[in-house]
């Protein structure tokens, strides 16, 4: 027990752990969203993930730090914009939420829902609805979206 002890959370020792969430949420992103929305969605768990923890403080807080935040939200866009390049909105959308779902923490009776369940979904279901607007009001929205992001970073 040990070794469990070790490898989990101290809020996962007498709940579901966080890797069957992300087997389940993944395989479910996968299955549901073409190669495309879903890749980069997966990614952002696995790899942005990751980078914000490693950016944050280590504690457990409700919402992250931005220092976190702005690793998640960084590391997102370079993960999506190989995938989405033709859709900026799409990238900083899924990117955005990713953020939201990995920096914010929240409990459901006294239950964390745990990011490795939210990211993917979330994300993908963000991606898409970026490529959706993009397809209904043209390549001008993205792009003036990127510009006022640009402006604001």
């Amino acid at each position: 027990w040990r070794i469990y002890d070790r490898l989990t959370r101290s809020y996962e020792q007498d709940n579901v752990a966080g890797y069957a969430y992300y087997m389940f949420s993944t395989t479910a992103v996968v299955l549901a969203f073409e190669p495309r929305i879903a890749i980069p969605s997966v990614l952002m768990l696995t790899i942005g993930d990751p980078i914000s923890g490693l950016a944050g403080s280590g504690e457990l807080r409700r919402v992250k730090r931005p220092p976190a935040l702005a690793a998640m939200f960084g590391t997102c866009v370079a993960l999506a914009a190989p995938f989405l390049y033709r859709t900026p909105l799409a990238v900083l959308l899924g990117a955005l939420v990713a953020t939201i779902a990995d920096g914010v923490k929240p409990t459901v009776e006294g239950y964390i829902i745990d990011d490795n369940l939210t990211i993917p979904p979330a994300t993908a279901g963000a991606i898409w609805v970026g490529i959706e607007l993009s397809a209904t009001f043209g390549l001008g929205l993205s792009a003036a979206v990127l510009s006022v992001t640009a402006a604001v970073l």
